[in-house]
């Protein structure tokens, strides 16, 4: 890590900020306010989505959408502490959040959105009443991810401080948003961009390539036996894993499905992974305690920005693990395979397939009546 020199003096112009360039490999950082003792792990350092070949002008608009982006997400992290009652029952919401052993990130998004129920009530000087819950919900709209989470985050207030179940008119629940549509990857494209991953980036590029043969997050495959003893990693073949996600922990099992992704991979990649993804592995016979949750998190968004500072924004774009994820669930439908089964493969509800991957299905019936029947 080395200080960058005259060619960033240009960045004086954003005093407001002090802000101080560090150039870590090929990838760039900034930091707000710079004592001289916080490294790069820590913050508040923030990466810039510029290289260090850039232009004085990009690096310093990329800097300022860097920091207009940071206080964007410090909106709300700094809330005013409830007083009073209110104070007591969010002390006693918190605690019951932390007893359920949710993951890191639940717990601490539940507890992000208790904490501004709290703060929104006793800025009003508004006590825990029903109408009063509902009335903060409706400040956010129906299919909006923070609706669900203020429900959740109501429902726990008024259980705390009433012991009274939060009733919500049928027509203010949540909405779950349509299902984005989805189509299917280029497949020799998500080959070949997998294997020039594998070239600069292996640690990356064995995740990916899991994520990619079997459809499932990459957290499973944090998870996944391979990653503790010497595992075939082969088609059609079980491999233990856990599903953790939204709080639940439940035993899964990855299967690998795509044959040509895995006879493209180097010989005996795929049954080798690498240390750096051994070193932050979750256990895959028992639901994981926080700290490894919390090491595991961190080592995957580690490996995630460092494989976009070294992907081409095509490959970046092909290699997404939710679209890796939808691709292969194309791959099984198109299969003919039994919607149940598809379910298991990818972890998910048969209900959630059927929402999902709908418009890739419609009007394909002729189809299969032409081959049956025809």
């Amino acid at each position: 890590m080395r200080t960058l020199g005259g060619q960033f003096r240009k960045l004086a112009e954003l005093k407001v900020h002090e802000p101080s360039l560090r150039l870590r490999g090929d990838t760039l950082w900034v930091t707000i306010s710079h004592d001289g003792k916080h490294l790069l792990r820590k913050k508040p350092w923030i990466r810039l989505d510029v290289g260090s070949d850039a232009s004085d002008l990009e690096i310093l608009s990329a800097t300022k959408r860097a920091i207009d982006q940071y206080k964007q997400a410090q909106v709300g992290a700094d809330l005013p502490v409830a007083s009073g009652s209110l104070a007591t029952y969010r002390r006693q919401a918190l605690q019951e959040i932390d007893s359920l052993k949710l993951s890191v990130k639940v717990t601490a998004q539940r507890g992000r959105h208790l904490d501004k129920l709290c703060s929104w009530l006793d800025e009003r000087g508004l006590p825990i009443e029903e109408d009063n819950l509902l009335s903060y919900l409706r400040t956010i709209p129906l299919e909006s991810r923070n609706r669900r989470e203020g429900e959740t985050a109501a429902r726990l207030l008024l259980m705390t401080a009433k012991r009274q179940e939060l009733k919500i008119p049928r027509g203010e629940l949540w909405k779950r948003p349509a299902p984005k549509k989805n189509e299917p990857l280029d497949g020799d494209a998500v080959i070949a961009a997998i294997l020039r991953l594998v070239e600069v980036f292996p640690e990356s590029g064995w995740l990916t390539a899991m994520v990619a043969m079997t459809g499932s997050r990459g957290a499973m495959v944090m998870s996944s036996e391979v990653l503790w003893n010497p595992v075939p990693v082969e088609i059609g073949t079980y491999i233990r894993c856990r599903d953790d996600k939204k709080g639940r922990s439940r035993e899964a099992n990855l299967c690998p499905s795509w044959k040509d992704l895995l006879l493209a991979l180097p010989k005996g990649f795929i049954d080798n992974p690498p240390e750096m993804l051994k070193e932050a592995r979750k256990p895959f016979d028992r639901a994981p305690t926080q700290e490894e949750q919390r090491i595991c998190e961190k080592r995957m968004v580690y490996i995630s920005n460092k494989s976009r500072s070294l992907q081409s924004a095509e490959d970046r774009q092909l290699l997404d693990f939710r679209q890796l994820r939808h691709h292969r669930a194309h791959a099984l439908l198109d299969a003919n395979l039994d919607l149940l089964r598809v379910a298991e493969l990818l972890s998910t509800s048969p209900d959630m397939i059927v929402k999902t991957y709908a418009d890739h299905h419609r009007f394909k019936a002729a189809e299969d009546v032409k081959r049956i029947f025809g």
